[in-house]
């Protein structure tokens, strides 16, 4: 049952949540809302994760430098028990763990309630309707995405969570298109997209860490990591690399009659760099947020895993309804299949995992929009 509180905050609306994950996203997802007052239950498939968050009844957050603790967070043994009764359910996973959470949380969809993928990245809603949809063709859902991840967020090892940043204008969608009040209750922070499509191909994590991750492969292995990953990997050479990327992105999604923002002006709009006007390289050196990130200690990484399999590979398949060619995406996935012996083609994203097999764009936007 929703309440309205007063709290200072007009027309704040008090929800029941539950998170799915036990990392970086799931951790600042549950202290944020419970800072803000929501009811907060948390559930992973792996158990020992939580455990410090049960035996504390919280979890220490440091949000944009104030050091709070973010009490009353309940954990859950089984998915059920998370979210039966819960208004919103945030899936808060890596995008490759989609899949699986879709399967599980199949037996508790309810008509009332709402999934948040968040981040979706690239195809997220489509994938997991698709997943619930195969098991139960009748299940009834409201289901969004977010671009991306609403907040740059690293967890200690202490079980600390820091939140160096609140994303600004992070955007949202419904899958058919709309609106939910119930997200926006949530997270102030978004702002609603045309449709999924728009979301999926506007996921910032696929545009640059895969050039990042590709051409840094050497420093990567040779330093485990030692260098800070935008200020120090975005040399003018990835940077060009980064902007090749994002124009095939461009060209897709204005065929997708979408009115796409560049890499540079995206990542300016969510708060991620103060520099917009000139090019990638000039924002990742201009980015305060990110300017303490180190590079993943290895190449078997979710800047690879992820955003390839779940980012570019999907996007290429945007791209084929579209009639766009993507050759720089399509090299960035070939090496990266062959650095960490992955076929990335088959083991990401396709558009039969979409559930879009066989569309072509009139039918696609049509899908995007009107589907339940």
């Amino acid at each position: 049952m929703l309440c309205t509180l007063s709290r200072g905050v007009k027309n704040f609306v008090k929800l029941k949540v539950a998170v799915i994950g036990g990392g970086n996203g799931a951790f600042a997802t549950s202290a944020d809302l419970a800072l803000n007052d929501h009811d907060v239950t948390m559930y992973n498939r792996s158990p020992e994760k939580l455990e410090l968050v049960h035996r504390r009844g919280g979890i220490n957050a440091i949000v944009e430098g104030r050091a709070q603790f973010a009490s009353k967070i309940n954990v859950a043994k089984k998915i059920g028990d998370a979210v039966s009764g819960a208004e919103v359910v945030v899936v808060a996973v890596p995008t490759t763990a989609h899949a699986y959470y879709a399967e599980l949380l199949e037996p508790w969809t309810r008509e009332d309630q709402t999934i948040l993928l968040n981040p979706g990245h690239t195809g997220g809603a489509l994938e997991f309707r698709n997943c619930i949809r195969t098991i139960n063709p009748n299940a009834k859902f409201a289901l969004c995405e977010t671009m991306t991840l609403t907040y740059i967020t690293r967890l200690s090892d202490s079980g600390t969570i820091q939140i160096f940043r609140k994303s600004k204008n992070v955007l949202y969608a419904s899958l058919p298109a709309g609106r939910n009040s119930k997200v926006e209750a949530l997270f102030p922070n978004l702002t609603l997209a045309r449709n999924v499509l728009e979301t999926s191909m506007s996921n910032i994590n696929a545009i640059c860490h895969p050039p990042g991750m590709i051409m840094n492969a050497g420093w990567v292995e040779h330093t485990k990591g030692s260098f800070l990953f935008y200020q120090e990997g975005f040399t003018p050479s990835v940077a060009r690399v980064t902007e090749a990327v994002d124009r095939e992105r461009v060209e897709i999604m204005q065929k997708m009659k979408l009115k796409p923002l560049r890499f540079v002006d995206l990542f300016y709009s969510i708060g991620s760099t103060t520099n917009n006007e000139g090019g990638v390289y000039e924002a990742m050196r201009s980015s305060e947020p990110n300017k303490t990130i180190m590079a993943p200690a290895s190449l078997d990484s979710r800047y690879i895993h992820e955003d390839i399999g779940h980012g570019l590979v999907p996007m290429t398949e945007f791209g084929k309804i579209a009639g766009v060619a993507t050759p720089i995406m399509n090299g960035l996935i070939t090496l990266a299949s062959k650095i960490n012996s992955v076929d990335y083609w088959t083991q990401g994203r396709s558009s039969k995992k979409l559930g879009i097999e066989g569309m072509d764009m009139e039918r696609l936007l049509s899908f995007v929009t009107t589907t339940a």
